[in-house]
């Protein structure tokens, strides 16, 4: 059943997405056109290229808003609002319709943030020094054996950041809808309550983290300054850091999330009061 509602989530949301998607990326198209073609004399075309690098930025910053509002939208509407008698009817656990809309939010999130990404490169991509900078990831990789751990780390800890922060607001959005008068203001209350409490715990789990590893890394520098070592012994020194300190920040992100589905689950099971 969770794979029917999350096929239905995609079909319910992709026209919208693509739609954005197209935009962005014809805009992107455009401009480049303008500035391989444009010689800087005529006026008129002068105007038309700045109002489509208006329109390029708009449409890059309302991508990467206005995702996040769509997404928010639709889950008050479907579970919270109205449409939540019917929903709510379903022959199904409220895990599952969480879960549904959480990963259909995660992927169109992550989706929107490379579209927004790729559009730039088109837009600039041909003033980057791509062979310099494949150089240096070259050389990067060749002289730290666990590169590859730490790029695989990093991507899992951005992944895993993103659906935590999803998760953030949805459970935000469920505890604030018992304030029947006050939803939206007990949204916002709510979020802020959990974000600063599991702030507190991650700054408070981090400062342990870095007391306990600052002397070490403080060591291997004076090492490497005194015996100079070069390159290699700081980029592995600094990578293995990063390595530490990524995986346990997915960690945390990843208890927090699970946090924020069981807060989001049970005022929804146990408290629901919707519109």
């Amino acid at each position: 059943m969770l794979g029917k509602l999350i096929k239905h989530e995609f079909k319910e949301t992709y026209k919208t997405f693509l739609l954005l998607y197209v935009a962005i990326l014809f805009l992107s198209v455009v401009n480049l056109g303008f500035n391989e073609l444009g010689d800087g004399t005529n006026g008129l075309m002068m105007i038309v290229e700045v109002l489509f690098m208006i329109a390029f930025v708009l449409c890059a910053f309302f991508l990467s808003t206005i995702s996040l509002v769509l997404i928010v939208i639709r889950f008050y509407k479907n579970l919270l609002g109205d449409e939540g008698y019917l929903m709510h009817t379903l022959p199904v656990k409220k895990s599952s319709l969480i879960i549904s809309k959480w990963i259909v939010a995660a992927v169109w999130t992550v989706c929107s943030i490379v579209m927004v990404i790729l559009s730039i490169f088109i837009l600039v991509g041909r003033e980057v020094p791509w062979g310099k900078m494949f150089d240096f990831i070259g050389k990067v990789y060749n002289g730290y054996d666990g590169m590859m751990t730490l790029t695989i780390v990093g991507f899992l800890c951005i992944m895993i950041s993103v659906m935590s922060q999803l998760m953030l607001i949805y459970a935000s959005m469920a505890v604030g809808q018992i304030w029947q008068k006050h939803r939206v203001l007990g949204a916002f209350l709510s979020f802020f309550a959990i974000n600063m409490a599991t702030q507190t715990v991650t700054s408070q789990i981090t400062a342990v983290f870095m007391a306990s590893n600052a002397e070490k890394l403080n060591n291997k520098f004076e090492h490497i300054v005194a015996t100079n070592a070069g390159f290699i012994d700081g980029l592995t020194s600094i990578g293995d850091f990063l390595t530490a300190y990524l995986s346990l920040s997915a960690i945390l992100l990843l208890a927090f999330c699970v946090l924020y589905f069981f807060i989001c689950n049970y005022f929804m099971t146990n408290r629901l009061n919707l519109e």
